[in-house]
């Protein structure tokens, strides 16, 4: 399972993005993850959903 470095508050790039198709994710109030194409849009996940998230994938949570 891949250990992943805490969320801060800056835009984290996916190790798995491509040069042109970035998945990007920082931590504020919630976990917000966007596409670097189109920055303005963005979902919001609470901390346990993401973690869950994480764990149906094969990553590891924060």
């Amino acid at each position: 399972m891949a250990e992943f470095e805490p969320l801060g508050r800056a835009w984290r790039k996916s190790s798995a993005s491509a040069a042109t198709n970035c998945v990007e994710a920082r931590r504020v109030a919630e976990v917000q993850v966007r596409d670097s194409k189109a920055p303005v849009s963005r979902l919001a996940f609470q901390a346990r959903p993401w973690g869950a998230f994480l764990r149906a994938t094969g990553r590891a949570a924060e």
